[in-house]
């Protein structure tokens, strides 16, 4: 009896390892198939994140082009407009500006701002939607001008110690003025300052200036103190550009630029443009006055803001001239009008050719948000007088009457609309024909035919022709 009952505790006791065994096995494949499932759906989540951001990506690049057709719009209208010969669409110039500045809403709109609209509105934006093949999000873009800004590229050579005071007019002025207004900008920086030495460290304006023309100038500046030496000894090492600013950000490595100055100046600055002029419109309702006129009064700045918003109240796009703005200025602050005297209109504008594009796309999904944006630098130029040349070939070049293929360079320019687009054009000779309504430019009398152009009335500027974008930043 005992020898049995052994046996029946020896068979239970293999009974209860087997099923410790099973039971082991079946919790392994359970914690692996969570493990699975948890993976899948990892990855899964993964899948659809990298999907939503490339929708979030075309949906902020839909923003940025549509942003981009509106400025090649008010491009165009300016060019009818502010032609030599405008005819009727001389009046739209007045109404230019809303081409761009009018905001744009959140699109596509939600179904809860359909259900506002009357039922055959409804089903023409339902329509609609379903054309854009838009399932899911959305995007919204806005324009500002930025030609209220000091664009660095255009700082005279000068350096630090010709920027103290305003250029007289002539060649090259536009640079002194923009290294002049940045000279008192800075100044005033360090004026307001609870403690520069902590905040700007030990260093001198006239070096700071020194230190941005050494960095955008070709051959250097002879003045600017071992800044080869100093750029290589930074980690890592790099070397002086010898070139203009491509990004903002590029600023911050020029020496004495210390990241409270950067932060500080950056709001004033630009480095996207190939023009200086500062726009009156931009700066008065940018509350940027304070920038170019460092004299000015608080009782003159709001005089000329309210000034300024009866104009806006009754239609206009801003200031109708410069002369219309300095006549404000006068009647507030004589003084700060004064500096300018005589050069008004060489060192100031009404008119916005440099333009930031801000394009966000938005996806919302399981409680998260998605976004990607899309920061775009744009400005309206003439391409003429020689800047920047237009992608075409001499056929193609030979069909527009406003361009022409230059003989030198092999590539195809804006005809000059100016003296100074002769000079730059062909640096030598130019002269005018005999009812003295063209330009000729006639370089080393050899270029055949003379190259010509209408000469443009007094006080019309020359067209837009194209836009050139400077910076496309993705994020």
């Amino acid at each position: 009896m005992i020898r049995l009952s052994t046996n029946k505790l020896g068979s239970q006791s293999n009974d209860g390892a087997a099923l410790l065994t099973v039971l082991v096995a079946l919790l392994l494949i359970s914690l692996m198939t969570l493990e699975l499932q948890y993976t899948s759906l990892v990855e899964r989540k993964l899948a659809y994140n990298d999907l939503n951001k490339i929708q979030t990506h075309y949906l902020a690049k839909s923003g940025s082009r549509l942003g981009l057709l509106r400025l090649t719009g008010y491009g165009r209208a300016k060019k009818v407009a502010l032609s030599p010969t405008p005819g009727k669409y001389g009046a739209a110039k007045d109404f230019l500006d809303l081409i761009w500045n009018i905001p744009f809403p959140a699109y596509p709109p939600t179904r809860v701002a359909l259900e506002n609209l009357s039922l055959q509105e409804k089903a023409e934006q339902l329509e609609a939607l379903k054309e854009t093949r838009i399932t899911a999000g959305q995007f919204i873009y806005s324009i500002k001008s930025e030609s209220s800004k000091l664009n660095l590229n255009l700082i005279s050579n000068n350096g630090g110690s010709g920027c103290r005071a305003l250029p007289a007019s002539g060649a090259h002025s536009v640079g002194g003025f923009i290294c002049y207004t940045l000279y008192q900008k800075i100044s005033q920086l360090f004026k307001d300052s609870e403690s520069p030495t902590d905040e700007f460290g030990t260093v001198k304006v006239d070096d700071i200036i020194d230190n941005l023309v050494d960095w955008i100038s070709v051959q250097g500046l002879s003045n600017a103190r071992d800044n080869d030496g100093w750029y290589e000894r930074q980690f890592p090492p790099y070397k002086t550009k010898r070139g203009r600013f491509f990004t903002l950000d590029e600023v911050k490595l020029v020496k004495d630029i210390s990241p409270s100055l950067f932060l500080k100046l950056k709001p004033y600055i630009t480095v996207f443009s190939e023009e200086g002029k500062a726009n009156l419109t931009d700066i008065t309702r940018n509350g940027s006055l304070k920038l170019y006129f460092p004299r000015i009064s608080q009782y003159a700045i709001d005089g000329i803001n309210q000034a300024f918003q009866t104009k806006i109240a009754a239609g206009a796009p801003g200031w109708a001239s410069v002369p219309d703005f300095f006549a404000v200025l006068k009647s507030y602050d004589p003084a700060s009008a004064t500096d300018y005297t005589g050069v008004e209109n060489e060192y100031f504008t009404i008119d916005s050719s440099l333009f930031t594009i801000q394009s966000q796309g938005t996806i919302q999904k399981s409680g998260s948000t998605i976004q990607s944006t899309i920061s775009v630098a744009v400005s309206i130029t003439s391409n003429t007088d020689c800047g920047s040349p237009f992608d075409y070939d001499q056929t193609k070049c030979a069909t527009d009457q406003d361009l022409f293929w230059h003989p030198v360079l092999q590539k195809c320019f804006g005809r000059p609309m100016s003296d100074a687009g002769c000079e730059e054009c062909f640096p030598g000779k130019m002269s005018f024909n005999e009812n003295n309504s063209e330009y000729v430019c006639t370089p080393n009398g050899n270029v055949s035919p003379p190259i010509k152009r209408r000469k443009l009335a007094a006080g019309v500027t020359a067209p837009p022709r194209a836009l050139k974008i400077y910076s496309w930043l993705e994020s």
